[in-house]
């Protein structure tokens, strides 16, 4: 009886610390966007970082905002109905809700500067984003369906192996 007293109790640990690995991550293949933006339509005159102004200097890389959209969408431009939604935004006075895709567990410090002054791409962790026709609807290398826990761990740890970064824990976690 002791014997399956213990058994029960580590599966119970193990379903926990199963649920803390996936505690801060989202379904994002449900998430909706206010507007339903094409980065392969934008990406032939657009880099990452016209749009993504603060991923170097910021924790966050940042989302544009209606006047940026709207600087280049004030006249019609094309015969889809969601660029009409950025002049809806604008003319309430209200900011696009974008919603938030990508996001690490909080014990994760991240920051985007070192990635990029050392020449990583940002394919090299968000995938082809700029050939997406659809919307953004994952996290990770992959950019949709990616990797979350210790896959996307395992993928950061081979990355700085192959950097020669350090790979000591508190590089990354608090």
């Amino acid at each position: 009886m002791k014997e399956w007293l213990i058994f029960v109790a580590g599966l119970a640990v193990l379903g926990l610390a199963a649920l803390g690995l996936t505690a801060n991550v989202e379904n994002r293949a449900t998430v909706t966007q206010p507007i339903a933006f094409n980065h392969q339509k934008h990406s032939p005159f657009l880099t990452c970082t016209s749009c993504h102004t603060t991923v170097a200097t910021s924790a966050r890389a940042g989302i544009p905002g209606k006047d940026f959209c709207f600087s280049c969408h004030q006249n019609k431009v094309t015969d889809n109905p969601e660029p009409e939604k950025i002049r809806n935004y604008v003319e309430k006075r209200q900011e696009i809700p974008w919603v938030r895709l990508f996001r690490l567990n909080d014990d994760i410090v991240y920051t985007h500067e070192p990635h990029i002054s050392a020449g990583i791409q940002c394919q090299s962790c968000h995938g082809d984003i700029g050939s997406s026709a659809a919307g953004v609807t994952g996290f990770g290398r992959k950019g949709s369906g990616g990797q979350y826990g210790r896959d996307l761990m395992d993928a950061c740890l081979k990355c700085h192996e192959q950097r020669k970064a350090s790979t000591d824990c508190y590089t990354c976690h608090q």
